[in-house]
């Protein structure tokens, strides 16, 4: 279906201005590494989460015709990768303005006489952060969940989604399993579904 046909359907539908998404998304992708996360929200606005060469997440959150000047700025909101970890999935709600990011991070097994031995763990951390009614800015949502009770040392998270108009979050694993986390209990639901398919991850 053309911007048209949806036009003449939904009269008080607005074209999206797709060149000038494309145009950006070019733009970011020649200042970073990579793209992580891109979507469009209600009232023309875009979201669009990028990694930077070392490893940070920047956030920016524009309306559409005003996104390629706020890349231009290059003053995104910044999640720095010493502070939240690295290996990141990210899952947005937008009747919540909620933000995920589960994220892998290294923790040291133990310390004696302030030094710190190479014996480290990988650790998984759900971050949460909430923007205000705005958009203006985004704070973290309490101190960041530790996930690793309920996974092994072998078991990543490979997917992660809001349930609709909730706050609970879908997350898939590399064990084939998917698992429902309530934000407001800070625990999963009993119910697990597994797979007995390997899934493309």
């Amino acid at each position: 279906m053309t911007d048209s046909t949806i036009h003449s359907v939904y009269p008080m539908a607005t074209p999206l201005c797709k060149v000038e998404i494309l145009a950006v998304i070019c733009y970011l992708l020649m200042l970073y590494v990579c793209d992580r996360h891109g979507q469009l929200l209600q009232n023309d606005r875009l979201l669009l989460i990028v990694i930077d060469r070392g490893g940070n997440l920047l956030i920016f959150l524009e309306y559409l015709t005003a996104m390629h000047a706020a890349v231009k700025r290059n003053r995104p909101r910044t999640l720095h990768r010493d502070k939240i970890g690295h290996d990141f999935l990210l899952a947005f709600e937008e009747s919540k303005r909620m933000l995920a990011v589960c994220a892998s991070t290294k923790v040291c097994a133990f310390k004696s006489l302030n030094v710190i031995y190479a014996d480290e763990t990988l650790q998984l951390f759900l971050h949460i952060f909430v923007f205000d009614e705005c958009y203006g800015s985004m704070q973290a949502l309490g101190s960041a969940v530790n996930l690793t009770p309920w996974y092994n040392s072998e078991t990543s998270i490979c997917h992660a989604c809001f349930v609709c108009g909730s706050q609970e979050l879908l997350l898939v694993d590399s064990a084939a399993q998917a698992r429902i986390f309530s934000l407001d209990t800070l625990q999963f639901r009993y119910a697990i579904a597994s797979y007995r398919f390997s899934l493309p991850f």
